[in-house]
This record gives C-alpha cells, sequence and structure tokens, in this order.
C-alpha cells in the first residue's frame, strides 16, 4: 500500500491515502465486471418485498384485527417497505457509476429509471449530476456531503447515548427534511415525470386489475416513502464518512459490517463503503466478497474505519496504518 501522489488533484481535495498492490489488480479486473440480468433481477427483489408486505398488511388484518395490524405496520411492514425503496435509491446509485452495464451506458441508465429511480423521484442522470463531485472533489468545499456533513453537524452525532441521540435527531432532522426536498426546486422536470409515472401505474391497475390498488400504493409505497424512509436514509448517510480531521480518504470512509447495516440500513453492497470509495466500479453484487477478500489480502485494507452497529463512533482512523503508509512511500522512492 502506497500513499497515493495526486498532484492533479482539485485545490483543497484530499487526497486517497490507499492504492492497491500490483498482485491484486487482477482481481481487481474481475471484480469490476458487471451484469445487468443480476442487476434487474436484485432491483426486482425490492419490489417483491413491497408486494409482499403489502400481501402480510392485507391477511393480517382480517386474521388478527386491528391492533395487531397496526402495530405490524408501525413496526415490521412499513420498515421493510422503506429498507426495499433505500434499495432502489441504491441501485440509482450504482447505475450513476455504470454498474449495471458498463458498455452500453445508455441501456444502463434506461433500466435503472424505469426499474429503479423514476419511483424514488429521481433519474440516473440526476443523481449522477449531484454525486459525481462527490467522489472527485472528496474532502473539498466542493464535496456536497461534506457541506451536508458540515450543516447538520453529523461528525459529531451522538451514538453512544440513545436520549442525546433523540434530541439530536429532533433538532436536525427538519434541516434534513428541507434540504431533501428543496432538491426537487430546480428539478421540477424530473419530479413531475417521476410523479406521472406513478399516477399512470396507479390508473391502470385500478381500471384492469384491482379497483382498491391507489389505496394500496398510498399505503405500502407513499406512507414509507414520506414517514420511514428519510430517517433510514439519514442514518445511512451519516454512517459513510467522518470529515472531522480527515486527511486522507481511506482514513475518513467507514465499512459498515453488522449484520443490521449490511441487510437493512445498506442494502445491495452499500455497507462497504470503503470499497466503494477505493473503486467505485464494483458493483454491487460483488462487493461482500471484494470487501472480505481485501480484507484477506492486504492487512492495511483490513484494519480501515468499521462501525458494527448504528452505536459505534471509532474516534480515530488507526495510526500504525498512517505510519505504514508513510513508510511504503519512503521505501519506494
Amino acid at each position: 500500500m502506497k500513499q497515493e501522489k495526486d498532484s492533479k488533484r482539485p485545490s483543497g481535495r484530499i487526497p486517497k491515502g490507499y492504492r492497491f498492490e500490483i498482485f491484486e489488480k487482477r482481481l481487481l479486473r474481475v471484480l469490476c465486471h458487471t451484469s445487468l440480468p443480476i442487476s434487474v433481477a436484485v432491483a426486482i427483489s425490492d419490489w417483491l418485498w413491497i408486494f409482499a408486505c403489502g400481501y402480510a398488511g392485507l391477511a393480517s388484518l382480517p386474521a388478527y384485527g386491528w391492533t395487531f395490524a397496526i402495530t405490524l405496520h408501525v413496526f415490521v411492514l412499513w420498515p421493510l417497505c422503506a429498507r426495499a425503496q433505500r434499495g432502489l435509491e441504491n441501485l440509482t446509485h450504482e447505475a450513476s457509476h455504470f454498474n449495471f452495464n458498463r458498455h452500453a451506458k445508455n441501456l444502463n441508465d434506461l433500466v435503472a429509471n424505469w426499474l429503479c429511480s423514476y419511483w424514488v423521484l429521481i433519474s440516473v442522470g440526476m443523481f449522477r449530476e449531484a454525486h459525481e463531485p462527490h467522489h472527485r472533489y472528496f474532502g473539498s468545499v466542493a464535496d456536497p456531503d461534506k457541506k451536508r456533513f458540515s450543516r447538520l453537524d453529523l461528525d459529531r452525532m451522538p451514538r453512544q447515548s440513545p436520549y442525546k441521540l433523540m434530541i439530536y435527531l429532533l433538532r436536525v432532522l427538519p434541516t434534513y427534511l428541507s434540504d431533501y426536498w428543496s432538491q426537487f426546486s430546480d428539478k421540477k422536470g424530473q419530479f413531475i415525470k417521476s410523479s406521472l409515472t406513478h399516477t399512470v401505474l396507479v390508473i391502470l391497475v385500478s381500471a384492469t386489475v384491482y379497483d382498491k390498488f391507489w389505496f394500496l400504493w398510498l399505503v405500502y409505497f407513499w406512507v414509507p416513502f414520506i414517514l420511514y424512509l428519510p430517517l433510514h436514509r439519514f442514518f445511512a448517510e451519516a454512517e459513510e464518512h467522518r470529515y472531522q480531521d480527515a486527511e486522507t480518504e481511506f482514513g475518513s470512509t467507514f465499512s459498515n459490517i453488522g449484520w443490521f447495516q449490511r441487510w437493512f440500513l445498506h442494502p445491495h453492497g452499500d455497507a462497504f463503503h470503503l470499497l466503494h470509495h477505493m473503486l467505485p466500479q464494483v458493483p454491487h453484487w460483488k462487493m461482500t466478497f471484494g470487501h472480505w477478500i481485501l480484507s484477506i489480502l492486504d492487512s492495511n485494507f483490513e484494519v480501515g474505519l468499521y462501525r458494527r452497529s448504528i452505536f459505534d463512533n471509532p474516534k480515530r482512523f488507526v495510526r500504525t496504518v498512517a505510519a505504514r503508509v508513510l513508510t511504503t512511500k519512503r521505501m519506494t522512492r
């Protein structure tokens, strides 16, 4: 591992701080291969989760009554729907890096838009435009994520105290929600297109298959989208980085490897955010394998920043790694 020489980086952009060894590069070329059928299947699985929640919700009311049905929706079904919707957002993120199909970029965007993005009110192009500066200008004043972290004081999020965490959420969530919805003020065209897509689907299905479909769509898509997904997204985004005292991208990016984080909070490989920042071309369905194999092959990668629960907050990047980075750099001169 070597300190990356990045003399061409934009002003203020902090260095990556990590480079893959030569013996790892053949493996990495394999990891970067994409598969459109797999990505499509993963997107369909998110929709199946939403449909399954709707079926379970409809079955619970006549079988167990209102009290049980409402409790089931509040604590199980709506969170699972939000998890599926977060999966659609993460797949949009993947498509913005052309990880659906790297060799047919128009097809990459087309498939991801209609299977994932339009339904969560965005498009691949819209996401790519907003997200690309995060990678290109990481840690600089042009990094939009750094601006959000600063605005919401995410680096000092009081994770260890449930009471302080609740007070913190009450203070910052209104700002977070305002920022999310205000992004559509200059993206009215996409908002209207997504809204029309939802409307056409509801009208067609309600007119031809089930006349109460509009109600099911409201309960199992819009309720979790408006009330649950924002909190889900907030916690997921807050876990990915720590900009305070950041010296390298490697030393300020987290892998979130707890089972709850991997399956629920960061679906489709988003939990392995450190690998994503070091190599964004690895598609979502290879992230788990890529993370673990690099952890085995490279002891320096293995000791990057990790969280195993939403309450974890490692104080700093392991200094012994930083020392080894500098030593390696001197040895290669």
